[in-house]
């Protein structure tokens, strides 16, 4: 698959690149609305934590459904509250095995993932799709080195100067802002 087209507008890195370690799938009947590394007044970046938000749809047995037989038999799964108008469902992954792999993130250096964490990302995407081929240029930019100078216009040196095909995560967008209901703040300032 070639690629045609880059995608120009900022996105949510943890959701891209660490979401897929989590072991769910974009098959999945549910996907997560916002992924973020800081949940605003509760976890900071230092906390190693993948925040997941999902929407809570009017088919709520379902999504329960689904967060009881998938999302906490994750290996990195931690805790699970709702929001303050319980429109929302918050999850916390540990990504603390990953602090390695984390500090590269942090970086913007996504080609310096380990093997396995390129795996995990490239198998959540499926093979042959639009956001495959993107994301594989972002792990593994010298092979589309010569498809970034042509799409933007510039050389293939300057492309090599830069070395990776993504901006770095911006944090601020990176962080959840959203009210918790009291008994998940209590339960979570106890922590």
């Amino acid at each position: 698959m070639k690629l045609t087209s880059l995608y120009n507008k900022y996105f949510q890195k943890s959701k891209v690149f660490l979401f897929p370690l989590t072991g769910l799938r974009k098959k999945d009947d549910f996907n997560p609305s916002f992924c973020g590394l800081s949940l605003d007044g509760i976890y900071t970046f230092s906390d190693l934590k993948l925040v997941v938000v999902y929407d809570i749809p009017s088919n709520s047995k379902q999504f329960y459904t689904f967060l009881n037989k998938k999302v906490k038999k994750s290996t990195i799964y931690e805790t699970h509250f709702l929001n303050n108008d319980k429109t929302k469902e918050i999850v916390i992954f540990d990504l603390k095995i990953y602090k390695k792999e984390l500090v590269h993130f942090y970086n913007g250096q996504y080609s310096k993932l380990s093997k396995h964490v390129k795996k995990s990302i490239m198998n959540y995407y499926g093979y042959d799709t639009t956001a495959w081929i993107l994301v594989e240029s972002y792990l593994n930019p010298e092979s589309y080195f010569e498809d970034y100078a042509v799409l933007l216009g510039v050389s293939v040196r300057d492309i090599k100067t830069v070395g990776q095909l993504c901006d770095d995560p911006n944090l601020e967008k990176e962080t959840i802002k959203l009210e918790l209901n009291d008994e998940a703040n209590v339960s979570l300032q106890e922590r």
